[in-house]
């Protein structure tokens, strides 16, 4: 691919993610409930997990990994009471080159992350959404983005990435009696930041052509959600700020990469990225604390901790705990089927078991999602130098 002809395709993503952004669109409601059913099969530990799946909620700093196109869904419905609770969740992630960009819920109609309770008989039927809007989100991998500039290949030993977020938190009531209908609705603004670092070691030495017997990884990440943020304003009656989050992470990770392949050939090549990793094993902690931002008050505080093994990025299994000052503490579980295509593309379900109130909704609540990825820029460069080479 010429030099124009990549600059034009790169200007072209932008384009394309910055139309994104400017969707209006809802997203994910209380901050609770973590998008990522990747995360939640883990206990919810994900704010230092610098590989694999990202997740904007746990620390907005991880889209940056993302090249390409990437969409993903997750849904979760529960029993409140003897009332149903239905929460979606919709993100598109658009990157290139280290830098990401990501909204949720596009094409529009589809974003609506709502949580939804239908009343008991006899009492006036209601709907009550909580939604977080998200008007941005952009995550930059700093080693990555200047190898880019420099037209140089950056270095798999490390990242550090950063990341922002702006949102909008939204609280509105419907319920219609006999004497007509009754509607509130309260909003306030919001801001969210995220870092979060890796380093191999024994990567390096992949740097200078040798192939590592194994690879191991260590990450960590913090990241403060909805600080600091405006009171809720409108025609409702909450006039209190959301409430800010801390979440402190750290995660380690061993691999055990697939066997070389004898040929050099652009097949063989294509199949080493596709099942880059024979077996991997990671472990992860994260320490959540939900403050009141006036006073800055600890309101409540979570204990995460996961671990996942994952087969070839084919069949992965998952599992946690996690313990909060509220008393709520239990075992999760998970598991995901992936159809990896390599830096191509791929596609993923996930689904995960986690622990609830039990006089709420019966001591668990089942998660489940789904994952498309796809890079054009990588399939138009790979496809082309293939093409070279056979001729």
């Amino acid at each position: 691919m010429t030099t124009t002809w990549r600059r034009a395709a790169c200007g072209a993503l932008v384009v394309l993610g910055l139309a994104a952004v400017a969707t209006r669109v809802h997203a994910q409601a209380a901050p609770i409930w973590n998008p990522s059913v990747r995360a939640e099969g883990m206990g919810g530990a994900s704010a230092g997990v610098a590989w694999g799946d990202p997740n904007a909620w746990g620390n907005v700093a991880s889209i940056a990994r993302v090249e390409g196109f990437r969409w993903d869904q997750a849904r979760m419905s529960y029993q409140f009471y003897s009332n149903d609770v239905r929460i979606r969740f919709d993100q598109l992630v658009v990157g290139h080159g280290g830098i990401a960009i990501a909204t949720c819920g596009v094409p529009p109609g589809l974003g609506r992350n709502r949580t939804e309770a239908s009343w008991p008989i006899g009492m006036a039927p209601a709907v009550v959404s909580s939604l977080r809007e998200p008007s941005v989100r952009l995550a930059v991998s700093v080693p990555r983005a200047v190898a880019t500039m420099r037209g140089s290949t950056p270095s798999e030993a490390y990242d550090v990435a950063l990341g922002i977020a702006r949102s909008r938190w939204i609280e509105q009531y419907t319920e219609t009696w006999v004497y007509g209908p009754t509607n509130t609705r309260d909003e306030a603004s919001a801001w969210s930041f995220g870092l979060q670092g890796r380093i191999s070691p024994l990567r390096f030495a992949a740097d200078h052509g040798a192939r590592p017997p194994v690879s191991w990884d260590v990450g960590a990440g913090a990241a403060l959600l909805d600080a600091p943020s405006s009171k809720m304003h409108g025609t409702g009656a909450v006039t209190s700020r959301p409430l800010a989050g801390l979440h402190l992470g750290v995660a380690t990770r061993g691999v055990l990469p697939m066997p070389a392949l004898a040929g050099d050939s652009p097949r063989d090549r294509y199949l080493a990225s596709t099942l880059p990793h024979l077996v991997s094993l990671g472990v992860a902690y994260d320490h959540e604390r939900m403050f009141d931002p006036p006073s800055g008050h600890a309101v409540w505080f979570r204990d995460l901790v996961g671990a996942e093994l994952s087969i070839a990025d084919v069949i992965v299994l998952r599992t946690g705990h996690v313990w909060d000052s509220s008393d709520l503490k239990g075992w999760t579980t998970g598991w995901g089927v992936g159809l990896p295509l390599g830096p191509w593309g791929g596609f993923r379900y996930d689904h995960a078991k986690i622990p609830f109130w039990t006089t709420v909704a019966g001591g668990h609540v089942t998660r489940t999602g789904w994952s498309a990825w796809c890079d054009p820029l990588r399939i138009w460069r790979d496809t082309g130098r293939s093409s070279a080479e056979t001729r």
